[in-house]
């Protein structure tokens, strides 16, 4: 799936130029969506992408040698169904918002916990209501 990328201000500098805006990944694609400089009204070559959090808890990396936006989510939220009614700790849930089987031990339904490292959202995830703000730096 192609980042829909939106402008807002073209500012160019000396012998570069910078855009800003936002962007939506759409539905994820392991290893990252691919763009490329001409998407942030940039000139042919190498470029910069700084990409800003959200509210939502995924963050967004730029992968400049393969030229993919990579998103990141991390923690742990159990779903709904809680300890007692299986007596191991409540289901996990995925980035899709479905339980998993795993189960965290002694852990309360509905509940987030923050776990680990960022974990890269995995392959088809819906994306499409998060949107990233960005700034893009490269030539004419």
């Amino acid at each position: 799936m192609a980042a829909t990328v939106t402008i807002s201000r073209v500012s160019p500098r000396g012998g570069e130029v910078r855009s800003y805006g936002t962007l939506n990944v759409g539905v994820y694609a392991t290893g990252g969506i691919a763009v490329t400089p001409n998407k942030f009204k940039l000139g042919d070559g190498g470029f910069d992408l700084f990409l800003y959090n959200t509210t939502t808890g995924h963050q967004c990396g730029f992968d400049k040698t393969n030229k993919k936006i990579k998103v990141y989510t991390q923690g742990v939220t159990t779903g709904a169904t809680g300890a007692a009614a299986v007596g191991n700790g409540a289901f996990p849930i995925d980035d899709a918002g479905a339980e998993l089987t795993a189960r965290l031990a002694t852990s309360a339904a509905s509940t987030t916990y923050k776990m680990g490292p960022l974990l890269e959202v995995t392959n088809a995830v819906d994306l499409t209501t998060i949107t990233f703000a960005f700034e893009a730096v490269g030539q004419y």
